[in-house]
């Protein structure tokens, strides 16, 4: 097995586009959130975004599949404490955006202020 020589892979490895993600779900008075673990572009027309997120979190899907609505907040670095609302377990009452500072999307879906901008997205399961 091939040692890996972190000088030569540090810099290709940080040119990999990244970013910080936040998902916003809601259906009906369910709310839920989470930090995905990738997003990407799939397509151009339409539109389409591709979404993964830890597999253990089916409730997510769930919702997704019977709302058919999700908002995708970009954070920034900055955004620390936002995002540590994401970092544990959502509260047994309420929403986990009960405690940060959110508004409407036009589909319902809550959209955190504080994030850079923020894409609306509609499930389509082919």
């Amino acid at each position: 097995m091939a040692t890996l020589n972190k000088e030569k892979l540090s810099p290709v490895l940080g040119k990999l586009v990244s970013g910080l993600y936040i998902v916003s779900l809601k259906s009906g008075d369910k709310e839920a959130g989470f930090l995905a673990s990738w997003v990407q572009q799939a397509g151009f027309e339409p539109p389409m975004l591709t979404i993964a997120f830890n597999k253990e979190r089916s409730s997510h899907l769930e919702l997704l599949k019977e709302s058919k609505n999700a908002v995708v907040n970009i954070m920034a670095k900055e955004n620390s404490k936002t995002m540590s609302a994401f970092f544990k377990a959502p509260p047994e009452q309420g929403s986990i955006f009960d405690e940060l500072d959110t508004k409407s999307a036009e589909n319902g879906v809550p959209v955190l202020n504080d994030s850079l901008g923020y894409l609306e997205c509609s499930y389509k399961d082919e």
